[in-house]
């Protein structure tokens, strides 16, 4: 059985981020490959060579130059993640991992396939954010010499240029990326950024957690007591406009309360949201995906900070743009934010379409 790395970004305490790994791990597998998703290990524990390597200019910075370098950084870390973690952790053991501190300690022997995506691992800030690798990592320089079949499955930028790369880092990964057996993107803006600045020709396709049937998601939630309710809300950026919205909402619901997603419940208790709730308002691209696969109401709250273009795109595929609203005076009849039969036609449609990327792209048929 081959085996298939999936490189995305590092696991921690993003639900829409843990559930996409899982999701493109289980579309994989169940093509018949053993399937491991890399992950970033945080550990207190270091070898005594690279203690010998790094403890010295740490030292350096921290004294002499004076920056606040802690000496023993990955115990700083480890601490920190521990404490970031603690309630996805339970669903992360669910994936399996291939554990290393850095993208260079992978070995070209130990994978048959290297598939790269999905969620914004193309976007330098976030990758950055991990100390994970290079920004042209994230593209698969790590494994530019290796004779392994890679290609990208709904890939994202995360934004619709490409202000966050070097011109240094472009001309890199132009390189990179020609040698890909597929590039397929999330985001029909990211075509023409592959197009324009890397030379090469995507498709998008559907984010992973959409290949997934909404029968397996409630079976992971199945632990979760039922709590029904008229409205329930997933916002990553609250404000006073967002609150007003949503109580005017419950107000044209005649309901005080909501299910409301926190950031200390489990990935089962956040899943339970969707399934319980008749409407779901959010600020967030897996908060409006979710309520896609569920089949809610939905209304979608404009989050400029996060990036629009994702949640742009999948609107405009199934012709839900009303759903993304700005004020109060743009809220219509609740029952407009339903999803239609032509919706769910226009999404199996889709949901094809990337399964068949996907089948192809593991053979190396495309």
């Amino acid at each position: 059985m081959k085996k298939v790395a999936i490189l995305t970004l590092p696991l921690h305490n993003n639900y829409g981020g843990i559930l996409q790994a899982w999701a493109l791990q289980n579309s994989i597998e169940e093509m018949g490959y053993d399937t491991y998703v890399l992950d970033k290990l945080y550990s207190p524990e270091i070898s005594l060579i690279d203690k010998i390597k790094l403890f010295p200019k740490r030292i350096f910075l921290k004294y002499i130059c004076k920056k606040n370098i802690p000496v023993n950084l990955e115990l700083v870390e480890y601490n920190q993640y521990i404490k970031q973690i603690r309630h996805t952790l339970p669903f992360i053991k669910k994936i399996k991992r291939y554990q290393i501190r850095n993208l260079n300690q992978i070995k070209e022997r130990e994978f048959d396939v290297l598939c790269i995506g999905s969620d914004q691992i193309w976007r330098p800030q976030y990758f950055k954010i991990f100390r994970w690798g290079y920004t042209e990592d994230a593209f698969g320089y790590f494994a530019n010499k290796w004779n392994t079949r890679i290609f990208s499955y709904a890939a994202s930028f995360g934004i619709d240029s490409i202000e966050e790369f070097s011109l240094t880092e472009i001309e890199k990964i132009k390189n990179i990326i020609k040698r890909f057996n597929g590039v397929s993107v999330r985001e029909s803006s990211a075509i023409k950024i592959c197009q324009d600045y890397f030379d090469v020709n995507a498709i998008s396709v559907l984010d992973p957690t959409m290949l997934v049937e909404r029968s397996k998601y409630e079976e992971l939630a199945d632990s979760i007591p039922s709590n029904p309710s008229r409205i329930g809300t997933y916002i990553l950026d609250n404000s006073k406009d967002k609150q007003n919205i949503i109580t005017h909402l419950k107000s044209a619901l005649n309901t005080h309360t909501e299910n409301s997603v926190r950031s200390n419940q489990s990935i089962e208790k956040w899943i339970s949201i969707f399934r319980d709730s008749e409407l779901i308002v959010t600020d967030s691209f897996h908060g409006t995906v979710f309520s896609i696969i569920f089949n809610k109401k939905f209304i979608v709250l404009r989050n400029n900070e996060r990036g629009m273009s994702r949640i742009e795109n999948i609107l405009r595929l199934l012709d839900c743009q009303h759903h993304l609203v700005d004020s109060i005076q743009e809220i219509t009849d609740i029952n407009n934010y339903k999803i239609g039969k032509n919706q769910l036609y226009k999404l199996e449609a889709l949901k094809e379409h990337s399964r068949s990327f996907l089948k192809f792209a593991l053979k190396g048929e495309i």
